[in-house]
């Protein structure tokens, strides 16, 4: 099962790895394809602004040198897909949640208690605050709130950033799951506050933030 669970992170990764490698490149060569497309629009005008004594000067193969240029370009210069904004929101609301999940399996290693158990929970969950801090979640978030158009809710969400800080359907019906496992992580620290549990509110905060982004995405992308 572990291998399975290396198996599928380490292929997510090489996909995403080769993805940007590949964007790279496509962003390296980008000054070229727009000089062809100026000098190919200057063709396109010139043609089309022809007087009509033009006719008169034959150039022996230029719509056979256009028909190669294409040719070339075509084989040379593939299109790129076209890519759906509503399924890369998507797949990045999934991958938040399994990361989510994730974040929780690493708070729940620290509460073991050894000291190795500690300094790998601590390691790693700050680890992932400080990507949520740099990919702006939380700011995320209450910007989906805000096109709830509740007010209230948007007061709670920024009440509870003021205090301590520490396909769609199938994945919304996961979340109601992912709502209640929260809400007990809460209960067992109220209970647990002289217990010294490593699981604070802070990485609870983390978690609701990833819970958030995931519901109220996968709930905006059905509209």
């Amino acid at each position: 099962m572990e291998d399975d669970q290396y198996d599928n992170l380490n292929a997510k990764r090489e996909h995403l790895e080769e993805w940007a490698k590949r964007l790279k490149k496509a962003n390296e060569i980008l000054p070229f394809v727009q000089m062809q497309l100026d000098i190919t629009n200057w063709e396109l005008e010139a043609l089309d602004a022809r007087p009509e004594e033009a006719s008169e000067i034959v150039l022996p193969g230029l719509m056979g040198t256009f028909k190669r240029e294409h040719d070339y370009l075509i084989d040379a210069l593939p299109l790129m897909p076209d890519y759906d904004a509503r399924s890369i929101l998507n797949s990045t609301a999934v991958s938040t949640a399994g990361s989510a999940n994730f974040y929780e399996y690493i708070s729940r290693v620290g509460d073991l208690g050894t000291p190795i158990a500690i300094e790998y929970a601590h390691t790693f969950t700050g680890a992932y605050q400080k990507l949520q801090e740099a990919q702006n979640r939380l700011e995320d978030v209450r910007n989906l709130v805000k096109e709830l158009n509740n007010p209230q809710t948007l007061e709670r969400l920024d009440r509870a950033a003021d205090g301590p800080q520490s396909t769609n359907c199938d994945e919304v019906i996961r979340q109601e799951a992912k709502r209640s496992s929260l809400i007990q992580r809460l209960s067992e620290i109220a209970k647990d506050r002289e217990g010294g549990a490593l699981t604070k509110i802070e990485n609870v905060w983390v978690q609701m933030l990833d819970h958030a982004y995931t519901v109220l995405r996968l709930v905006n992308l059905s509209k």
